[in-house]
């Protein structure tokens, strides 16, 4: 019988097995060899055709599914009994039995993977493309498609949850899973789309999962945030873990999400940094975002971090600070850094913390300095401060100063001070530029005269 319906038009053999009793169909096609055999189910109405495999010896029908198209073999798995249509996937061979689920509608692929053994639905997850494992994943219970996802090989059930869409059903499954594994599937995807994940789950979540990565994996994913997001997310966390992942990212990120925090948590992490790392990301935030966060630590604390930033954001900072706040952080830091810090800052801003000072301090402070920059400030001192301190030096030096010195801004001091002290410095220095300086007094001299008149 077998022999006589492959010799026939597969129409009509079709037409024949089509009214025969299911179970003697059944037999005489698993008499055939599987090529003809294939042909026949294959022109068969779908219904038939997967009644006649059911009647079949399992191994026989899985052989026959195994070399039939897959939109065939699917279309016939999909309205077979769905026991029997899992007993045979599960016969087949899992690539196979993978190419015939992926054709089938997600809903009843998802069917027929939840009803396998967990580890035999795995195994044909892992050999299918991952946008087909994902529908059938989504559309699971999420019990069971987080039993599938934790077993399945790592890359394919990364892949398979980056596929998903919307993303929030790979979000919502992340978030039922056990934390390490998770944190591990999103550590070996694709970056942008892991972070996109973190970022639709509940924060506490995302949180516990940066918080299991490995600290430069969990950096990553906060660094390619939108910054508002990423500081969010490291305001949640435990300060300590906070801090490791600031440390280990490039410092003008770093500094970028400090940056977007409000004050408090941002004291709160730099204080708990290593000093170093926390003056760089001060240094890197920009005046306007690190004002804050300096003026809300404690004095004692934000003057070690003064200290130990370079010098071009140092003394920035130095000059934003009202005077009484930046005397106070200059009177702390050591001579050589505090002189190093005023010879940069502009002499405008400068002189207001320097008035604050002890005048034993502020003669310290020009000692150390060069020529150039200790003259410059001087000459934007009161004249009569700035004679005081002149008056106070030793005569060379004071001399030295005041030859650094443009004429008219060099008479003014000279001008405030005691005429035997202001004749003994004239007598120090060159007798040119001591004529220049004494024309200088004569002319203020005479133009206050006439003022006074």
């Amino acid at each position: 019988a077998a022999g006589l319906l492959a010799l026939m038009v597969p129409g009509r053999a079709a037409e024949l097995l089509n009214v025969m009793e299911p179970g003697r169909a059944a037999e005489r096609l698993a008499a055939m060899r599987s090529d003809p055999t294939v042909g026949r189910p294959g022109v068969m109405r779908p219904g038939r055709a997967a009644e006649l495999l059911a009647a079949m010896v399992p191994g026989r029908a899985a052989g026959l599914l195994n070399v039939m198209e897959p939109d065939r073999a699917a279309e016939r798995l999909a309205v077979m009994e769905p026991g029997r249509a899992v007993e045979l996937l599960t016969v087949m061979e899992p690539d196979r039995a993978a190419e015939r689920l992926a054709a089938m509608v997600p809903g009843r692929a998802a069917g027929s993977l939840a009803a396998m053994e967990r580890d035999q639905a795995a195994e044909r997850l892992n050999v299918m493309e991952p946008d087909r494992a994902a529908g059938s994943l989504a559309a699971m219970e999420p019990e069971r498609a987080v039993e599938l996802l934790t077993v399945m090989e790592p890359y394919q059930a990364a892949g398979s949850l980056a596929a998903m869409v919307p993303g929030g059903r790979a979000a919502g499954l992340l978030t039922v899973m056990e934390p390490g594994r998770a944190a591990g599937l999103l550590t070996v995807m694709e970056p942008g789309r892991a972070v996109e994940l973190l970022t639709v789950m509940r924060p506490d979540r995302a949180v516990e999962l940066l918080t299991v990565m490995e600290p430069d994996q969990a950096a990553g994913s906060l660094a390619a945030m939108v910054p508002d997001q990423a500081a969010g997310l490291l305001t949640w966390m435990v300060p300590d873990r906070a801090v490791e992942l600031l440390t280990v990212m490039e410092p003008d990120r770093a500094a970028e999400l400090v940056a977007a925090m409000s004050s408090d948590p941002a004291v709160g992490l730099l204080i708990l940094m290593v000093p170093d790392r926390a003056a760089e990301l001060l240094a890197l935030m920009g005046l306007d975002r690190a004002a804050g966060p300096l003026a809300a630590m404690d004095p004692d604390q934000a003057d070690g971090l003064l200290a130990r930033m370079e010098p071009d954001p140092a003394t920035r900072l130095l000059a934003w600070m009202f005077p009484d706040r930046a005397a106070r952080s200059l009177a702390r830091m050591e001579p050589d850094r505090a002189t190093e810090l005023l010879t940069a800052m502009e002499p405008s801003r400068a002189v207001g913390p320097l008035i604050l000072m002890p005048p034993d301090w502020v003669l310290g402070l020009l000692a150390r300095m060069e020529p150039d920059p200790a003259a410059r400030l001087l000459a934007w001192m009161v004249p009569l401060w700035a004679a005081e301190l002149l008056a106070a030096m030793e005569p060379a030096r004071a001399a030295e100063l005041l030859a650094a010195m443009e004429p008219s801004h060099a008479a003014r001091p000279l001008a405030a001070m005691d005429p035997d002290q202001a004749d003994g410095l004239l007598a120090r220095m060159e007798p040119v530029w001591a004529t220049e300086l004494r024309l200088q007094i004569e002319l203020m001299a005479a133009e206050g005269a006439g003022s006074d008149g």
